[in-house]
């Protein structure tokens, strides 16, 4: 004999592109009835993994549906075929089995929850007759042939007209005067009577280097460099902030804003390409102890 006391319901949040899985923990009904409370279509089913393409019920978006087996389960697997959460109401019972009730269970028209609902959904066969005259729009058209255009191209009028790209394979001869027509390429000698002026950067190439790399810890460290006018790098190659200054400013790790203060270098970072005249330079860390290395020139 079943029993009346196997009516379980409960409501349920569906994650998106899954299946998920409930199990009844004190039940093994045979009736599953699904009614969806989201615009999502489900796939149901006890003895498969639902999916789009197999499943054992399909309930439609606002729609509801039930399964009925012989035989009970201790769980059901639902799918949720949406980018979105869906919301259910999931009742479940033990009745004795009838097939009659199968007919429904993969039928993709919903079971209205009332109100008359009409699906959203409609499979258009063909056309019967041409679209009256206007704006009409019939949503994305594929246009596979298009009938041959001839296209004359006379004497462009005067104005500002442009037809892309030309290849232009013969010019006539440029007018006397200042007339330039890119890059030339002139053939036998050239006299030149004048030069502009020659600019002189302040990037002279150096014919020596200074390379420096030590540990540097919580005590003043003194490096004198020369007269280095360029840093290709000064890294900062310890765990913990480094500080330093050049030439005789004072280095202080407490004042870090203002013209010719101390300056930071975080654990891993790098001054570079960093062009800076210098006779020496002064190195703290605050706390913990690390390797720094530069190259200047």
């Amino acid at each position: 004999m079943l029993k009346d006391n196997t009516w379980r319901e409960v409501t349920l949040t569906l994650p998106p592109r899954m299946a998920y899985t409930h199990v009844f923990e004190d039940t093994k009904p045979n009736h599953y009835d699904i009614n969806n409370l989201s615009v999502a279509t489900l796939y149901a089913g006890v003895r498969v993994l639902p999916s789009p393409r197999e499943y054992e019920l399909l309930v439609p978006g606002n729609g509801r549906n039930i399964l009925a087996r012989k035989e009970g389960s201790s769980q059901i697997q639902i799918y949720n075929d949406s980018a979105d959460a869906a919301r259910i109401i999931l009742t479940s019972f033990n009745e004795p089995f009838n097939p009659a009730v199968l007919a429904n269970s993969g039928s993709v028209a919903p079971i209205s929850n009332g109100g008359g609902g009409v699906s959203d959904t409609v499979t258009v066969k063909g056309f019967t007759s041409a679209l009256p005259a206007g704006n009409n729009n019939i949503g994305k058209v594929v246009v596979t042939e298009m009938p041959t255009i001839p296209i004359e191209f006379k004497t462009l009028p005067s104005g500002t007209n442009m037809i892309g790209n030309v290849g232009v394979t013969k010019l006539p001869p440029l007018a006397e005067g200042e007339s330039h027509i890119g890059s030339v390429n002139v053939q036998g000698g050239v006299s030149i009577s004048s030069m502009p002026p020659v600019q002189v950067t302040n990037d002279p190439v150096r014919a020596s280097h200074f390379y420096f790399e030590a540990m540097i810890g919580t005590g003043n460290y003194v490096c004198n460099v020369g007269d280095v006018i360029k840093f290709s790098y000064l890294v900062n190659e310890g765990d913990t902030d480094l500080f330093l200054n050049f030439d005789d400013n004072t280095l202080n790790p407490n004042l870090l804003s203002g013209k010719n203060v101390t300056i930071r270098l975080k654990p891993g970072e790098q001054l570079s390409e960093f062009t800076r005249k210098a006779n020496k330079i002064t190195f703290v860390r605050q706390s913990g102890n690390g390797m720094v290395r530069l190259l200047g020139v």
